[in-house]
């Protein structure tokens, strides 16, 4: 009876001892054509960069940790639906650009003062990035109407343009979406004008300039 009691145990052991060797995908081991350790092959997928969860460490979804870095809005690169490089989308809005100069001459938007001569054309010109808004008041310092500006219609284009306020002394401009705005200007007599930039709906002057001109 103890002999048999004695194969018994054994017989117990080394079934366990089987049992706990067998392979599987809770072993802790890379077996039974798995890829990683208990993952791929016969298990279920191993985490990657490019399975659409955030795991393995990740900081973000298949991004940072074991993978490329997450896109950020300081990473010099235009990515996750920027409009431009660090700006726009989920980052800050892009900043408006005024060149130097537009199709009809010297940019009245670009330099801080801008001494203008009478008679010679300018360009109002700004190039407005996708998301950004953009209104112009340009204020006439002069007393009456003859020595202000005059713009050919023409030339118009990207900008919608209210007719000179004689109550206000001021004139609106005011992009009408995203891309490059520019129109033919000319100054007349002798004068001098404020033009106030709003930004991106912004309530109060974004910059102030001054123009003079004889």
């Amino acid at each position: 009876m103890k002999k048999l009691i004695s194969i018994l145990f054994v017989s117990a052991i080394l079934s366990a001892c089987n049992k706990s060797s067998t392979p599987s995908c809770t072993d802790g081991k890379q077996n039974q054509n798995e890829t990683g350790v208990d993952c791929g092959g016969v298990c279920k997928s191993c985490p990657s960069c490019v399975d659409g969860i955030q795991n393995q460490g990740e900081t973000g979804v298949d991004c940072g940790g074991p993978c490329p870095a997450c896109a950020t809005c300081s990473d010099g690169i235009q990515n996750q639906g920027e409009a431009g490089i660090d700006c726009g989308g989920p980052c800050k809005k892009c900043s408006i650009i005024y060149n130097k100069t537009g199709v009809y001459g010297d940019n009245a938007f670009k330099k801080d003062t801008l001494i203008a001569s009478q008679g010679v054309n300018y360009s109002l010109q700004a190039e407005i990035p996708d998301g950004s808004t953009l209104k112009v008041i340009m204020k006439n310092n002069n007393s009456g109407t003859s020595n202000i500006w005059a713009y050919s219609v023409g030339t118009v284009v990207g900008w919608a343009v209210q007719s000179y306020d004689s109550n206000n002394n001021q004139q609106i401009f005011s992009a009408l979406n995203k891309g490059n705005c520019d129109l033919q200007l000319v100054f007349l007599g002798s004068g001098i004008a404020t033009i106030e930039f709003y930004e991106n709906g912004a309530q109060t002057p974004t910059r102030i300039k001054k123009v003079v001109w004889n």
